[in-house]
């Protein structure tokens, strides 16, 4: 064993500063659970007017319903409301400056409405409303960061066994095709984490579990993807979550948000025997404590290293300074 003193400084990046002008832009997206089938439950809180919202919904059924640019945090005009209550108030608690962007209608599916590679209604839909949004927040000189993607959607396609078979390359289609787009309007998503609620293993829905498996598999193969379960929590009619469940739904979203950016640090030693060590991702606790992991294929004096478990870091550059290190040391 090789003895080692480490200490740990956390350094803003240069120029940082809070500035009342930037907003964290997350999208939510759907069908009718995103878009909430419950109207009781909800309470204003004065910090619903400090989160921005622009929504194209429906809630009950049929009952479409569209903000026409930036409002406050709140219900329908009908009572009905989503996972985006607890969403936004989650994230203004955090720290975030958040502006909510959701486009949802009830059974709507990936097949059809939301198919980005045939230009779906709801596809459409929401393009134009990101659009729309995105220019309104820069017309207002705001200085945007386009933070994460929340999806709750896919029952429609677990009714049919070829869409629920078809599910995991339309959605992979949809993932690379919001990217594409957003990145054609002149924004930057390389730090958008996209977030996946697993639809319900129901009887109501024969082939839930290939969309289930397709929902997983897509979240796991990208750099910031994520997924939580649905499975078990309470709904009033087997299919659409009661009010306590769209609550946790809202806290989950953003769990996964915290938790979809994979950990990783890239330690460099220079002549003098320092270690830098550039961090991304969500650290859960004292960096330098491990257990880690070695990338192989890397210089073994500019090593790659994958945390198995990790506070979130304010800042991008750990330095740390040690007696002595060996590769398998870490």
């Amino acid at each position: 064993m090789v003895s080692r003193v480490l200490v740990v400084w956390f350094c803003a990046p240069s120029g940082f500063e809070l500035r009342a002008d930037i907003v964290d832009v997350f999208f939510l997206a759907g069908q009718s659970n995103m878009s909430g089938r419950v109207a009781d439950g909800f309470e204003a809180t004065p910090w619903d007017d400090e989160i921005l919202y622009n929504f194209v919904s429906d809630g009950p059924s049929q009952s479409n319903r569209r903000s026409e640019g930036f409002t406050s945090l709140g219900p329908l005009d009908t009572g009905f409301y989503g996972p985006e209550i607890t969403i936004g108030r989650r994230l203004l608690a955090e720290g975030y400056a958040p502006v909510l962007i959701k486009v949802s209608d009830g059974g709507t599916s990936l097949a059809d409405a939301w198919n980005s590679g045939d230009g779906g209604r709801m596809w459409r839909t929401w393009v134009a409303i990101a659009r729309q949004s995105l220019e309104a927040l820069e017309a207002q000189g705001r200085d945007i960061r386009l933070r994460g993607f929340f999806w709750l959607q896919g029952e429609t396609d677990a009714l049919d066994p070829t869409d629920a078979d078809a599910y995991g390359g339309r959605f992979r289609r949809f993932v690379s095709d919001v990217h594409w787009t957003l990145t054609e309007l002149g924004w930057n998503t390389e730090q958008m984490r996209f977030v996946t609620a697993l639809i319900r293993d129901s009887p109501n829905l024969p082939h839930a579990d290939l969309v289930r498996r397709a929902q997983v598999d897509t979240m796991l193969s990208m750099r910031l993807g994520e997924w939580f379960d649905t499975d078990r929590l309470e709904t009033f009619d087997r299919l659409h979550y009661s009010s306590a469940s769209i609550a946790i739904i809202g806290e989950q979203f953003v769990e996964g948000f915290r938790r979809s950016v994979k950990p990783h640090v890239r330690v460099c030693l220079d002549d003098q025997g320092a270690i830098k060590v550039e961090a991304r991702g969500v650290l859960e606790q004292k960096v330098g404590s491990g257990p880690w992991s070695v990338v192989p294929g890397l210089s073994p004096f500019c090593q790659q290293f994958v945390p198995t478990s990790s506070i979130e870091a304010s800042s991008p550059v750990i330095l740390f300074r040690a007696r002595s290190l060996r590769e398998t040391d870490w």
